[in-house]
């Protein structure tokens, strides 16, 4: 009897099964078709790996992109607004002076007109009641602007506070979303860990599952990505036009503001003749 015949099948187990044999045979060396399967296996997967790193930095070139465009945005918007400042106070300027130098014309003609009427009784209260009515509506009128203004200003510093928490809202979402990412990318190599500790009896099972969470993964993030897109497209039109109503509003009020001015120049002309 040999030592064969002794074993009995409470010893031995299952090694008379398939898989367990196939277990030690890929303990004590692979064939060929093994060895080139796994490394066509190892291959896909390194081609995998660097798909997803290439999309990865393709999305961030993008991001970049578009951050830069923001930046070339608000810094034209500053230098608009900068122009815009300069060009007003040197129209101020040019106003006073000629304010002032109607305003000594006025006062040279009225000194010649009280010396040559000084007698004249009823010519000097007309002239007194003409100057009031001026004054009162040069008061009005300067009151009108300062009011204008000072809308105008808070308008400017309630869209100067919505941008900025509009830019604080977009940086919590973006560490939202590397957060997100970082929790994925743990759990994905938690998963990797697992998977190369089970056994090879479940590899079939484990490479189809394997394959069909990857395809989902894929393409949710996809989703994700193409939502996430879709928003940051529509948050960019939202802006322009904002600057299109904004330009507008701008070029009506410089409109009211010249045909004032025109409507002011015709009424000082025939007073000062």
């Amino acid at each position: 009897m040999t030592t064969g015949d002794v074993w009995t099948a409470e010893a031995t187990g299952d090694w008379g099964a398939e898989e367990s044999w196939e277990s030690v045979d890929g303990n004590q060396g692979l064939s060929k078709a093994e060895l080139s399967k796994k490394e066509g296996e190892e291959r896909r997967k390194e081609l995998e790996r660097k798909e997803r790193e290439k999309r990865s930095k393709e999305w961030e070139e993008k991001w970049k992109e578009l951050e830069g465009r923001r930046k070339e945005l608000e810094r034209k918007e500053r230098e608009e607004r900068r122009k815009e400042l300069e060009r007003k106070e040197w129209e101020e300027r040019r106003k006073e002076l000629e304010r002032k130098e109607w305003e000594e014309r006025r006062k040279e003609l009225e000194r010649k007109e009280w010396e040559e009427r000084r007698k004249e009784l009823e010519r000097k209260e007309r002239e007194e009641r003409r100057k009031e009515l001026e004054r009162k509506e040069w008061e009005e009128r300067r009151k009108e602007l300062e009011r204008k203004e000072l809308e105008r200003k808070e308008l400017e510093r309630k869209e100067w506070e919505e941008r900025r928490k509009e830019l604080e809202r977009k940086e919590l979402e973006k560490k939202e979303r590397e957060e997100r990412r970082k929790e994925l990318e743990r759990k994905e190599l938690e998963r990797k860990e697992r998977e190369e500790r089970r056994k090879e009896l479940e590899r079939k099972e484990r490479e189809e599952r394997r394959k069909e969470l990857e395809k989902k993964e894929r393409e949710k993030r996809s989703k994700e990505w193409e939502e996430k897109w879709k928003e940051m497209e529509g948050r960019r039109k939202e802006l322009e036009r904002k600057e299109l109503e904004k330009k507008e509003l701008e070029r009506k009020e410089r409109e009211e503001r010249k045909e004032w001015e025109e409507k002011s120049s015709l009424k000082l002309g025939p007073k000062l003749d």
